[in-house]
């Protein structure tokens, strides 16, 4: 198993590895399944196997899948908080 950004990709033949989601769909896929689990939770039908069906599906860990859940609670925010990237400028290139 092939450990990619915190993402395991499932193994191939020959060695080579499975080619991760879209990012938009890995986007849309946690949107979803932490939609889902929040209802469930909220239900109170939520169970540990709830949890590990989708975070196997997509080949993530467990403990992930319960950050998207405890963040969903918390806050009611489904999708991640998008990161500030560093970008080289003309004043840095001059330095």
């Amino acid at each position: 198993m092939v450990i990619v950004k915190g993402r395991r990709a499932a193994p191939s033949g020959a060695g080579r590895e499975a080619a991760l989601p879209d990012p938009v769909e890995s986007r849309v896929l946690r949107e979803a399944t932490a939609r889902r689990l929040l209802e469930l939770d909220v239900a109170g039908g939520l169970s540990s196997t709830h949890v590990q069906l989708p975070a196997s599906s997509a080949g993530l860990a467990e403990r992930t899948v319960w950050r998207w859940l405890k963040r969903a609670r918390s806050s009611g925010q489904l999708v991640a908080t998008p990161r500030c990237r560093f970008a080289v400028d003309d004043r840095l290139r001059r330095a």
